[in-house]
């Protein structure tokens, strides 16, 4: 009963099921209309399968403008050794219109963005390999724009990756709201729609930079 309270002050939730990737599962429940969205909640929990269950986050004008429909990330990898955090690669990703998941395998595109600037560098690009210099959808632009607030998000997930130095690794996905930077996911990560996205394979450079050679 408590989550349901919560979940119809909430307005919006967003189920993902723990078990999957790719943004395959996920769904959002609009808890303001009628209360169907009790039933699929109470199916959810109770089923043998896991979920999380989150309130859905509003994103910062500079993403929506992309595409309102999905919760559009930068995607910002750290390799922790030691004391030692560096990026290890930065990418824009946005959602297709009429999509809530901006996943590169559910149709999304993919922009990479300088580490040390947060300037996108290049234009989009999806995982079967076509290029969009500006977004298909709403016609924004990719290479040029500038990620606001961007020594805020590598302070954060410096931070955040020190606190889990036993995960050499992480994958963070990270999105602008009116508040600042959040995080929505730490991931294992993989570089399949990155190297699309840069032409060229990562391997060399991810195991020079993990001290794995």
């Amino acid at each position: 009963d408590g989550i349901l309270r919560w979940g119809a002050a909430a307005g919006e939730l967003v189920l993902k099921p723990t078990d999957q990737c790719g943004g395959r599962g996920v769904t959002l429940l609009d808890t303001r209309g009628d209360d169907a969205w009790r039933q699929t909640l109470r199916t959810c929990l109770t089923a043998k399968q896991q979920y999380l269950v989150e309130q859905r986050i509003v994103p910062h004008p500079f993403l929506a403008r992309y595409n309102a429909s999905s919760v559009n990330t930068v995607r910002y990898n750290t390799i922790c050794r030691g004391d030692e955090v560096q990026c290890f690669g930065a990418f824009l990703f946005t959602g297709r219109a009429g999509s809530f998941v901006n996943n590169g395998a559910q149709g999304g595109i993919i922009a990479p963005i300088d580490k040390a600037t947060g300037r996108l560098v290049a234009d989009g690009c999806d995982k079967c390999g076509q290029r969009y210099a500006v977004h298909p959808d709403s016609g924004v632009a990719f290479c040029g724009e500038q990620v606001p607030q961007w020594e805020r998000l590598v302070a954060l997930t410096t931070a955040m990756a020190r606190q889990i130095r036993s995960c050499t690794f992480v994958a963070w996905d990270m999105t602008l709201t009116h508040d600042g930077w959040e995080p929505v996911e730490a991931n294992l990560g993989e570089f399949l729609a990155q190297q699309i996205c840069l032409g060229r394979g990562l391997r060399d450079e991810f195991e020079r930079a993990a001290g794995l050679r």
